[in-house]
């Protein structure tokens, strides 16, 4: 789970690296304090989405993209 991330990062690009750290995890392949440093990332991914998602909607900008979210 080394290799750069090119190309567009989102839901569905981070959804999917979970899925195969879990799996990796499950088959030994790597450390539980690799994969836990993976998933405290993640989340402080999605929190800073929510967070810009939240702002969006508190300042009314209901057209406010999010590119995270797109994909």
């Amino acid at each position: 789970m080394k290799e750069e991330i090119k190309g567009v990062y989102n839901n569905t690009t981070m959804r999917n690296d979970l899925i195969q750290c879990y799996n990796e995890l499950r088959n030994g392949t790597i450390g539980l304090r690799e994969a836990n440093a993976l998933a405290n990332v993640s989340g402080k991914i999605l929190k800073s989405a929510s967070l810009q998602h939240d702002y969006n909607i508190a300042v009314g900008n209901k057209e406010g993209k999010i590119d995270f979210f797109e994909g």
